[in-house]
């Protein structure tokens, strides 16, 4: 991320999104062995995508705050 003149804060916020979206799919998208990570970035956004092949869409719910995962990301646009 370096390389795309993307600082050390915005890198550690895209990782940590990249890591809890990855972690989503493993534990959600049941009967899916995999996931795609795509980055892109044009000279105003920076964009993650996790695709899994698992059945259903993401459900919103709320998070405790106690949780240890569930705590929902904020977002700039896309699908829930």
């Amino acid at each position: 991320m370096a390389d795309w003149g993307i600082g050390d804060e915005l890198s550690e916020t895209a990782e940590l999104l990249v890591s809890e979206l990855v972690t989503n799919a493993v534990l959600h998208a049941t009967g899916s062995p995999s996931c795609r990570v795509t980055c892109t970035r044009s000279s105003t956004t920076f964009t993650v995508t996790v695709v899994d092949q698992g059945p259903g869409l993401p459900v919103v719910r709320r998070g405790d705050l106690d949780a240890t995962s569930g705590r929902r990301a904020p977002r700039s646009g896309g699908a829930p």
